[in-house]
């Protein structure tokens, strides 16, 4: 697999078209599956490099089918007036039982965290093994709420406007937060800032959908009373260099939740690593990923 899937839809009964991105193209219902929840203002392509990856773009078809879903007011997903991270779970699980699957690892980044875990929460059966990357269960801190809230400061979004009011106004370095590059692995960081530009900049109505994405995240769902009902092994990879959510604040507070609940597999602290881990630092964590698959489905 040398590029990204092209994006599909899939339309429920309520609804919803629910934008996905699959390799292979039809998943294969005899083959466990895993699925991937992207971060906050970006899509389904933010997993462009994991598809391309020869250990496990180059294995899908084979060994598992890889999924991406755009989560409710990201990518090309619509039909919710309003939403939270349970409805993004709840679409995707319809989608899931469309192709017949029958296991699954959820993949989060970030806030895709929240929908991962509720994937596991509503379907315990289904989900057999769940990867945490750059995030955290905690409620919010004051801290995190102004940094986000700070994210609508550059309105209306324009060519000027766009990098400060996301990243630079979000409190954190533009390029160690997202650690894009340029190249043939993905999309580069000029070509994120125009896809903000267009996705959320120069209407009303595309500006009250940042703010209803922007609130999954200052609202968030309360998951820690839930995860009893989780079945899964939970696999925790983050960046030393995570300075949004930190190893020491964030992470290892989680793992201690996560373990109390008795489901924790291994927190992995990669070097190097900032918040948007699974693209600045593919390589290692799709080694890790592999290597989780392996030991949660078999090799």
């Amino acid at each position: 697999m040398t590029s990204l899937p092209e994006l599909q839809i899939f339309s429920l009964e309520n609804n919803v078209k629910l934008a996905y991105r699959s390799l292979p193209t039809k998943p294969n219902p005899e083959l466990p599956t895993i699925v991937f929840f992207h971060p906050l203002l970006t899509d389904s392509s933010f997993f462009h490099r994991q598809f391309i990856d020869p250990k496990l773009g180059g294995e899908a078809g084979r060994k598992w089918n890889l999924i991406a879903i755009d989560l409710h007011g990201h990518g090309d997903t619509t039909g919710r007036d309003t939403f939270t991270f349970s409805d993004t779970s709840r679409d995707s699980l319809a989608l899931l039982d469309h192709f017949k699957i029958s296991e699954v690892i959820a993949f989060g980044v970030s806030q895709g965290v929240l929908a991962s875990l509720n994937l596991a929460i509503l379907r315990p059966e289904l989900v057999k093994g769940v990867v945490i990357v750059g995030s955290s269960i905690l409620p919010q801190t004051p801290e995190n709420l102004a940094n986000l809230q700070r994210l609508t400061a550059g309105f209306p979004y324009d060519k000027q406007s766009t990098k400060a009011a996301l990243f630079i106004n979000w409190g954190a370095e533009y390029e160690h937060v997202l650690e894009y590059g340029d190249g043939p692995e993905g999309m580069s960081r000029t070509d994120w800032e125009q896809v903000w530009i267009d996705r959320y900049g120069g209407s009303k109505a595309k500006e009250e959908r940042f703010h209803k994405a922007l609130d999954l995240v200052l609202k968030l769902e309360d998951l820690e009373g839930d995860l009893h009902k989780i079945r899964a092994r939970i696999l925790m990879l983050h960046g030393s260099s995570d300075i949004l959510l930190t190893v020491e604040a964030h992470a290892i507070p989680t793992k201690a939740i996560i373990e109390k609940a008795g489901l924790f597999d291994d927190l992995v602290v990669i070097e190097g690593g900032s918040h948007f881990l699974s693209w600045g630092k593919w390589q290692e964590v799709d080694t890790r990923l592999v290597a989780f698959e392996e030991k949660i489905f078999g090799a």
